[in-house]
């Protein structure tokens, strides 16, 4: 069984503004097609974007629904926070597995999107979680920007770590962790990856971070979304020219990797990053 990152939904009562942000400011582009493929009559009755996010990835921009779990009778509602979704070639391997490990889930069949077969739960910190199966090949899109991996700023690592490897079945690399700059960074992450190398942080919570790195933006607090850039200098242009501010860390937490943090017009904590050849 393969389970691989494929999106991030953001819902949202500003579907205008932040759409206009990831596509204008970001640079993602937007798929007109995916609106076709909605299916209506199920619950799903919301005003989506889909931006993609370079090879299969995707950035879904949904309208907040407080009230999709009456609707749709299950008790996970995926558009109350927004939520995180991998893709599976077999979902009936998936279910049996956190059926083994006691782990809950709603089981939407076919339900927003022609075609994706979807499950919804909870990771052991209240997260959201989307798994879905898909029959059809994945699109390639290559981009400037593309997502990179999702942090999760939490105080059960363990618990954390083992739901995403050992039931979900991402591999862990011990092999990152020698990359760490310590003297800024002094909390625990483990690193988890899909098999097209997109990844999972999971990393000790710091309610202090802003005050050790004199920094505006703390990424350790509610955890963030990141992506990965060909041109930091590019991308920092273009937000002072759009008047959005950002905490620019350098090179801070893994040797190699600058990185900028930023909010998105919802709060969203967000990651640039650019890696060092």
């Amino acid at each position: 069984m393969k389970v691989t990152l494929h999106h991030y939904n953001f819902s949202t009562n500003h579907v205008e503004e932040m759409t206009s942000f990831y596509k204008n400011v970001l640079g993602l582009k937007e798929s007109t097609e995916m609106r076709g493929e909605e299916v209506s009559g199920r619950g799903y009755d919301t005003y989506t974007r889909f931006l993609l996010a370079g090879g299969d990835y995707q950035i879904h921009i949904a309208t907040r629904d407080l009230f999709n779990g009456h609707k749709t009778g299950h008790y996970v509602n995926p558009l109350l926070t927004g939520h995180l979704a991998f893709r599976t070639d077999d979902i009936e391997e998936l279910k049996a597995r956190l059926d083994k490990h006691n782990v809950p889930y709603s089981d939407f069949g076919e339900w927003s999107i022609k075609g994706w077969y979807q499950i919804f739960l909870y990771d052991p910190d209240g997260n959201c979680i989307e798994v879905q199966q898909v029959d059809a090949e994945p699109e390639d899109h290559p981009m400037d920007i593309q997502l990179h991996h999702r942090n999760y700023s939490t105080n059960n690592i363990e618990e954390m770590t083992f739901f995403y490897r050992d039931i979900l079945g991402l591999t862990e690399s011990k092999e990152m962790n020698s990359g760490r700059i310590l003297n800024e960074y002094d909390g625990e992450t483990r690193f988890l990856l899909d098999e097209n190398g997109n990844q999972v942080h999971i990393a000790t919570m710091d309610l202090h971070n802003g005050f050790k790195t004199k920094h505006y933006v703390n990424p350790l607090l509610t955890g963030h979304v990141a992506f990965r850039v060909d041109d930091i200098e590019a991308i920092k242009k273009r937000l002072v020219e759009n008047n959005v501010a950002f905490s620019d860390m350098g090179e801070w937490s893994i040797e190699g990797w600058y990185q900028i943090f930023l909010y998105d017009p919802d709060g969203n904590v967000l990651e640039l990053q650019h890696i060092r050849e």
